[in-house]
């Protein structure tokens, strides 16, 4: 009998909490809405971009977009968000900030660039290659896995590798075929960050001078 008593008691408690989420949802995501609109205002105020806003989207991915050119290139910021899992199954989410561009002049090319860390493995799962580009100091600070040697040593001309160099905090940055990613952890809001992102963006976008 009490065990009949405390599950009633759960589905109870359960049946209020959906109530609750369902009643107060479109709330809480308009309200998710405003502060992220409310935090990345400055910085496109500042940089000239517009502001694009996806109403119908709930809670933190994909809610806000920045668009503009940085350094002539057009720029695309955004923020998404990974599930996680754990060996117990106890769930929790990670907010991404993105910076997105696109190539003038596209490379048969994938690659990936990030600093030393425990993901230097990850290229030869990939199939792709380590590839040491020729600057001392860059290629002790990063790793560059490619499906092209020669394509990814062109493509990191001195402007990338300066940028790249210039970060801030660590990120993860991507070529695929000319489609250029720049992601790091968390919901960003300091303009000298977002700048950084920007610059790497548009000088992989860049081809080299020269």
């Amino acid at each position: 009998m009490e065990t009949l008593i405390f599950f009633a008691v759960l589905l109870g408690i359960m049946a209020i909490v959906v109530v609750v989420v369902l009643k107060k949802g479109p709330e809480w995501a308009a309200a998710a809405r405003k502060a992220h609109v409310e935090k990345w205002t400055p910085y496109a105020q500042a940089r000239g971009f517009a502001i694009a806003v996806d109403e119908t989207s709930r809670f933190g991915a994909n809610v806000v977009k920045l668009q503009g050119q940085f350094d002539g290139v057009p720029i695309v910021i955004d923020s998404y968000s990974v599930e996680h899992a754990d060996s117990d199954g106890h769930r929790s989410s990670e907010t991404f900030t993105r910076v997105n561009a696109r190539a003038s002049a596209p490379l048969a090319l994938r690659a990936s660039f990030y600093r030393e860390n425990a993901l230097s493995g990850l290229g030869s799962l990939l199939g792709f290659q380590d590839v040491k580009i020729g600057d001392a100091a860059f290629d002790a600070a990063y790793v560059v896995k490619a499906s092209d040697e020669g394509a990814v040593r062109y493509l990191c001309h001195p402007g990338v590798r300066q940028a790249l160099l210039a970060l801030p905090k660590p990120v993860r940055s991507s070529y695929e075929q000319g489609v250029i990613e720049i992601s790091w952890s968390g919901l960003e809001t300091e303009p000298t960050m977002f700048d950084a992102a920007c610059r790497v963006a548009s000088a992989l976008a860049t081809p080299a001078r020269g």
